[in-house]
């Protein structure tokens, strides 16, 4: 029959337009539920990341300012006049007893340029073969000891850097032991202050600190399900890790997403954001490079926050399926409802197409 048609096509023409109206107004929900979780994510690496570079900063500093005040016990000692090594010694023991985070405390002078008496001090231990003043104390166990030092020292990063620039240095991470191959092995860094007077290096001042402690820091990290950090150094080796065996390693080495601009955005102490793609296991994340500044530094280190990209879309998908099956239960009532009113709405009309079709025949006996 003709009204069936009609109810059928009616039915189709209302679940139709429904079914486009719920759709588009889902996926627009979708949309912008999902750009809102990216913008969220990238908020909340940001907040970490400044919150964490805040933390390690401070921790990375602290050693520099140590040596820096160290430098100025120096020089006060030395407008007195002060020629006796015993005093100067005494200082560093006593700085690095007050510090028990380091791990060595350290001051390596040019020729003569502390008190003139290389000379008398040639092969007297601690100093070295020329009598330089370079006297370094360390942790051996439970006591301070006093490391035997030599003049090869002085082709090592932990000078040179410092003393060619004349800008204070955070070395990159290495893995070292003061008692030998058989005792304990940190993985520590160097950071060093130059001594400068009249615009000329008469030495530097260095601490080494253990970076144990911000590898513990970077594995706390909690973002998402499975978030993590990294701490750089300036050259790209991983310093800090949730994993001990990815310490030292090269960042571009082991993650496939790393890149060159990567590395110069931390060798340069800039920001730097982006979206990237594993080719290891296809998935993409976010990440976020913050640089870290120590002094007045020229190899500024870089923490890196990675998120998986799934996770930060995780709750936006889930509402996006819930309001589709939501939309899905809404039709279908829909349709049972528009079933079963259509009866009463289309067969008065064809009642009424029929009656008139009669009058307009001349037959009434079919007007009612």
């Amino acid at each position: 029959m003709e009204w069936k048609s009609l109810k059928t096509r009616m039915l189709v023409l209302i679940l139709g337009m429904s079914a486009l109206v719920f759709t588009t107004t889902i996926l627009l929900i979708a949309f912008f539920n999902r750009q809102n979780s990216v913008d969220f994510a990238i908020e909340l690496s940001n907040s970490k990341s400044n919150e964490l570079v805040s933390q390690m900063q401070k921790y990375l500093e602290h050693p520099l300012e140590v040596s820096k005040n160290l430098v100025n016990s120096f020089n006060a000692l030395r407008k007195q006049n002060n020629m006796n090594r015993k005093h100067y010694d005494e200082l560093i023991n006593i700085a690095f007893e007050k510090n028990e985070d380091l791990l060595c405390v350290y001051s390596m002078w040019e020729p003569n340029a502390l008190d003139g008496n290389d000379n008398e001090y040639e092969g007297v231990f601690p100093y070295d073969e020329e009598g330089r003043f370079n006297y370094s104390t360390y942790r051996d166990g439970k006591r301070n000891a006093i490391e035997q030092t030599s003049v090869d020292e002085y082709d090592e990063d932990y000078y040179k850097l410092a003393a060619s620039t004349q800008l204070d240095v955070i070395n990159e991470p290495y893995f070292y032991s003061y008692s030998g191959e058989e005792g304990p092995h940190f993985f520590e860094t160097s950071i060093v202050t130059p001594i400068i007077e009249n615009g000329k290096t008469l030495g530097v001042m260095g601490a080494d600190i253990d970076l144990k402690s911000l590898s513990e820091i970077i594995g706390g990290i909690k973002l998402f399900n499975s978030g993590y950090g990294i701490l750089l150094s300036n050259e790209g080796v991983i310093a800090a890790h949730k994993n001990k065996e990815m310490l030292e390693q090269k960042f571009i080495d082991v993650f496939d997403f790393a890149s060159n601009d990567m590395i110069s955005a931390i060798k340069k102490g800039e920001k730097f954001q982006a979206k990237v793609v594993s080719k290891k296991d296809k998935n993409e994340y976010f990440l976020t490079l913050s640089p870290i500044q120590i002094g007045n530094s020229t190899t500024p280190w870089s923490l890196c926050i990675i998120i998986p990209k799934s996770e930060v879309l995780m709750s936006a998908n889930a509402l996006m399926s819930r309001g589709l099956l939501l939309g899905l239960i809404g039709l279908v009532i829909m349709s049972i409802l528009i079933y079963t009113q259509a009866n009463g709405i289309v067969k008065p009309i064809f009642q009424a197409v029929e009656q008139a079709k009669a009058v307009a025949n001349g037959n009434l006996e079919k007007v009612y």
